[in-house]
């Protein structure tokens, strides 16, 4: 449907929309009408609607790429190959891993905790498809070992 192939993707009409947080955002603006998964009608500088913004495009932009590269280096470390290359291709992953993508992922992680300490939900008081769009790295996390139990 997307000309990038890309999924998931959301035909409304004539509209075809790719990116998780521009779909998320385009159902909140056209189709919510009593405002439950987006902040309240207010200025488009008030501290809720930018957190809303931020924590909306934050899961993707931030959040994903460490988790993401968590799935790679995985897979690199576990994929069959000639027996003489399995202790390279593992000690990259493991050294990919303790130098940049452990210390990356619990640094998001701790920044999303931070958050939620503060506060009852990503964007504020109230739940929001902000909150939605978290679930996602989350759930990544969860699924990969990725430092929720800490």
């Amino acid at each position: 449907v997307h000309p990038l192939g890309k999924s998931p993707v959301l035909q409304d009409g004539e509209l075809v929309l790719a990116e998780s947080g521009a779909i998320l955002d385009y159902l909140a603006d056209r189709y919510d009408t009593q405002r439950q998964l987006s902040p309240s009608p207010m200025p488009a500088d008030g501290a809720e609607r930018i957190a809303y913004r931020y924590w909306l495009h934050y899961a993707e932009g931030s959040a994903m790429p460490p988790l993401l590269l968590t799935l790679v280096m995985g897979r690199i470390r576990n994929a069959p190959m000639p027996f003489f290359a399995r202790p390279i291709a593992r000690s990259i992953a493991d050294k990919a891993e303790r130098g940049f993508i452990g210390p990356q992922r619990r640094l998001h992680l701790e920044w999303m905790e931070r958050r939620l300490a503060e506060s009852p939900w990503f964007a504020g008081e109230r739940f929001s498809a902000a909150d939605i769009q978290m679930s996602f790295p989350i759930q990544a996390a969860a699924a990969r070992g990725g430092g929720l139990d800490d």
